[in-house]
């Protein structure tokens, strides 16, 4: 691609996650104002009668166009590498991948809590939702009252995957890798289906909170002290908006092909997104200035050795995406260099780009999260 397109196309989403962002910065959801509409959530904000806000849906497991379920489980035998020094040991290096979709608000539900709220005028919105956090659950085979649990992330693969500041994201991908020991439990669980699988998620958002304060004195004192603390209503809470489980059920006799069998040694297969990638600057907020990550990861392809280069981004108005996890178009060597630069751009357009740096030896991981 040409820099100079590839630029404007940048510019292009600078302009519209600006255009998010602002939106972010103005919400103001009242936490004490959390009211059940129709079955949904709401809260009016801090300063805007007829602006309310609405939670978020609840998830469910993605299907293909032929109803398949989007679930995927590579159940990796890795016969050994030169990189592990452990070539013709048997392990498993598994990888379960599956698609969530978040339940839509339609028109019409919008409209019946307007009715509710005997206010046609009002507007609502989405809360803002600043972190998701995701945890696999997996019951054990030995004893049913110990449980694998495992955090992990969504991550966004296409533009369905981002929420804008009229709608939530509609469909995310939820990527683990699994031990030898999960793996065999999940694989029980899959095949016999005996306790089942589940994913337990959690929503926060940022909720301005009412601080009533009362201060007796002059009138200068009592301005003094509304100049240095603020208004009431200023504080700002970082809270669960909404918690909930998505249980799992495959029916693998019907579905056979959620179940893959690889074997993984110096080379990794395309399907394999076992390379992940971090980036905390926006979840922690480390960097006001920051505004677009972007990392470029560069590996040998086994084919015709040539380099294959892969590109993702991490943005400010989507701080509730930090980890992400590729897979390259063409199987690559597990041993061979890897490579990967970062590109900075800052809120005022300053953009800085790193040298390409090496990835850590036979490491599956490259965190690009600002170092002080």
């Amino acid at each position: 691609m040409d820099s100079g397109i590839r630029f404007k196309s940048m510019w292009v989403v600078i302009l519209l996650s600006t255009n998010f962002m602002t939106s972010l910065l103005l919400a103001q959801p009242d936490i004490t104002s959390r009211k059940k509409v129709n079955g949904t959530t709401v809260f009016q904000d801090m300063t805007d009668p007829f602006l309310y806000y609405y939670e978020p849906g609840e998830l469910f497991l993605s299907h293909n166009t032929n109803d398949e379920p989007d679930f995927q489980f590579l159940d990796m035998r890795y016969t050994g590498s030169k990189c592990y020094n452990d070539q013709g040991e048997k392990n498993f290096m598994s990888l379960l991948q599956f698609g969530v979709e978040m339940k839509k608000m339609t028109a019409d539900s919008i409209m019946a809590i307007k009715r509710a709220l005997k206010n046609r005028a009002i507007k609502l919105v989405p809360v803002p939702i600043t972190q998701i956090r995701t945890q696999l659950v997996i019951g054990s085979i030995e004893n049913e009252e110990e449980k694998i649990q495992k955090d992990g992330a969504l991550d966004a693969k296409t533009k369905a995957g981002y929420s804008t500041s009229k709608t939530y994201w509609t469909k995310r991908s939820f990527t683990i890798k699994l031990n030898n020991h999960e793996s065999q439990v999940l694989n029980d669980q899959l095949r016999n289906g005996r306790l089942g699988i589940s994913l337990d998620y959690e929503y926060y958002a940022d909720f301005k909170k009412n601080d009533e304060m009362e201060a007796a004195g002059s009138k200068e004192l009592i301005e003094a002290l509304s100049e240095e603390y603020g208004k009431a209503g200023e504080i700002t809470e970082n809270r669960i908006l909404k918690s909930d489980v998505l249980p799992i059920r495959i029916d693998v006799e019907k579905y056979p092909d959620t179940i893959k069998q690889m074997d993984l040694n110096e080379e990794v297969p395309p399907a394999y997104a076992g390379t992940e990638i971090r980036c905390y600057d926006f979840k922690n907020n480390l960097r006001s200035d920051l505004y677009i990550k972007i990392v470029e990861i560069q590996a040998q392809s086994v084919s015709n050795e040539k380099e294959v280069i892969v590109t993702i981004k991490f943005l400010k108005s989507h701080s509730d995406i930090h980890t992400k996890y590729i897979s390259f178009p063409y199987a690559i060597y597990v041993n061979a260099p890897m490579r990967y630069r970062v590109t900075e751009i800052t809120i005022d357009g300053d953009r800085t780009v790193s040298e390409w740096m090496s990835k850590e030896s036979c490491s599956s991981v490259i965190d690009i999260t600002t170092q002080f």
